[in-house]
């Protein structure tokens, strides 16, 4: 019994010796794993250090070169950006001084359109009212006026400007290119008036007419009536009979005008004060060469002053005072005349008190027959001039005292 051990007694020991093979194997199986582990881990790590670390430094390199490259490229971009951005800045300023400059042109045009005043085409009959301001049209229109004035002017505080504009008319004797019916505060610029019978006619108060040219009218190129009327810059022609009326005005003047007549067989005056008084004919010239000659200026009222003109007469008298008018100056004219027994002034013996100094005469003759005429002593530096054998002839040959009243 002793011999023979029994399996089931043996069974332990047996057991405990597996056990601890295989726990020793483990363990052998442990260490090796980790040593191999361990090694292959240095490898590894020497690995990386001999390949992988060079390029992963050029990898590093390269990343900070990309880094930088894109950080250039970002500040380029954002350069780039500013730029847009300034470039939109400028663009969307300019777009706004665009805008602006439209907004500006669109209230300049408005501006524009606000001031911008339509022409109006002159027709047959044209009446204009009070309050009126009327731009005509430049252009030549055939307006015949017989009965009905070619254009009339019926309110006050009228404003007409004709620039550019002629009226032509049929030569109706009595026929009115422009009709002023007692206006009050008128101004009429730049209108051109032919072959009516009167280019301007009728009366009124403040009348300003500026810059008119008038030819060809079959009675006067102007008559007008009342008081501060003023005819300037005016050029008138070739009248059938007087150029230049002022008919019972007061206070009126005619400045700077040309009246020029070479119509043969005409007698006319080319500026002319009928009645009325404190009337001015100042800078004006008068030229005249026709057979039967033409005055330069016909004064029949009182208390006028004709002033620096020019006048060159071809025949007849070159200035005529009429019975009754008295108290009137000529001073500063020049008077030129073609003939010797031509008159350069005629005084008739009514013609009382009037003046005359600082005057220059060309030929001809100063007809003095008035008792009381004022000529100044030709040595006065005030007194007139008798040139190319003009001569004075009349009661007050050795002349006289210039009047303080009327010296410059």
């Amino acid at each position: 019994m002793n011999a023979v051990t029994s399996p089931r007694m043996m069974r332990p020991g047996w057991l405990a010796a597996f056990y601890l093979l295989a726990v020793s194997l483990i363990f052998v199986l442990l260490l090796g794993c980790g040593g191999s582990g361990n090694g292959s881990a240095r490898g590894s790590s020497t690995d990386a250090d001999d390949d992988v670390q060079p390029p992963a430094d050029d990898d590093s390199h390269q990343s900070d070169d990309d880094l930088d490259d894109d950080s250039v490229d970002d500040d380029a971009s954002d350069d780039d950006a500013d730029d847009d951005l300034d470039d939109d800045s400028v663009d969307d300023d300019s777009s706004d001084d665009d805008a602006d400059d439209d907004l500006d042109d669109d209230a300049s045009d408005d501006d524009a359109d606000d001031d911008t005043v339509d022409c109006i085409e002159p027709y047959p009959g044209m009446t204009l009212q009070t309050g009126d301001a009327v731009l005509l049209c430049p252009g030549t229109y055939e307006i015949p006026a017989g009965a009905t004035p070619a254009i009339t002017v019926a309110g006050d505080h009228v404003t007409l400007s004709a620039e550019g504009v002629t009226l032509v008319g049929d030569g109706t004797d009595f026929s009115d290119g422009l009709r002023i019916d007692d206006a009050v505060d008128l101004l009429v610029e730049g209108l051109a008036l032919t072959n009516y019978g009167y280019g301007v006619d009728g009366s009124g108060d403040t009348i300003t007419l500026r810059g008119l040219t008038i030819t060809d009218s079959r009675q006067n190129h102007v008559q007008l009536g009342g008081q501060g009327v003023v005819i300037e810059n005016g050029s008138f022609h070739d009248s059938y009979n007087t150029g230049v009326v002022l008919q019972d005005c007061t206070s009126c003047t005619i400045h700077n005008c040309h009246s020029e007549n070479t119509r043969a067989n005409v007698i006319e005056s080319n500026f002319a004060i009928i009645d009325g008084g404190y009337n001015t004919i100042e800078g004006c010239s008068v030229y005249t060469r026709n057979e039967l000659g033409c005055n330069a200026y016909w004064i029949s009222g009182s208390d006028n002053i004709i002033r620096d003109n020019q006048s060159d007469t071809g025949y007849k008298d070159a200035s005529h005072l009429f019975d009754g008018a008295s108290r009137n100056l000529f001073v500063g004219n020049t008077f030129h005349l073609a003939q010797s027994w031509q008159f350069s002034v005629v005084i008739p013996p009514t013609a009382l008190n009037n003046e005359f100094y600082g005057n220059t005469f060309y030929v001809g003759i100063l007809d003095d027959q008035a008792p009381n005429s004022d000529f100044c002593d030709e040595t006065n530096d005030l007194g007139n001039t008798y040139l190319d054998g003009a001569i004075y002839q009349g009661p007050d040959v050795n002349g006289g005292t210039c009047p303080v009243r009327f010296a410059f």
